[in-house]
């Protein structure tokens, strides 16, 4: 069953599916958290010299620790790539468009285009896409200098360097 909230549908199904994966991972990382805490306090028992606990029992029950938080992390990695898996696709279209309609906005703007601003921004596939669409060769000189950018529509731009 579809839902129609604006411009984007959302299958209503998916979405709870969805929701209940991400309560899970949330429930590992709680756990994880947990132990990890435990490990915290057990290293505190060993250290502090009151003869609480020996050697042995310390790393066994350390090793036992260690083994769960491994555990843990990799059911957590599952769970995110799985929950990777069930993202709709409209979602990362959606995400897509974003990205082109940032990058066309900057390239039309009168405004000067900062490289480094649109990266934090914009997805680097749509990125690369562009460059390899709009670039079509680029000539660097033996002392790492750009000599010269070809583009798509045979227009070459050559640098020249003042010494």
């Amino acid at each position: 069953m579809l839902k129609n909230a604006g411009y984007i549908l959302f299958d209503k199904i998916k979405y709870r599916q969805v929701v209940k994966k991400d309560t899970q991972a949330h429930n590992l990382k709680s756990e994880k958290e947990n132990v990890e805490k435990a490990l915290r306090r057990l290293e505190d028992l060993y250290i502090f010299p009151d003869d609480i606990m020996s050697e042995k029992d310390y790393l066994i029950k350390r090793q036992e620790l260690k083994k769960r938080i491994s555990y843990l992390e990799d059911e957590i990695s599952k769970r995110y790539a799985e929950h990777s898996k069930t993202i709709p696709k409209h979602d990362l279209s959606f995400l897509n468009k974003a990205s082109q309609y940032l990058l066309t906005h900057n390239l039309v703007s009168e405004n000067t285009i900062k490289y480094n601003e649109l990266v934090k921004v914009i997805d680097k596939k749509m990125l690369r896409s562009f460059m390899q669409r709009v670039i079509k060769k680029i000539t660097i000189e033996e002392n790492k200098h750009i000599f010269s950018i070809e583009f798509a529509n045979d227009m070459i731009h050559r640098f020249v360097y003042r010494i």
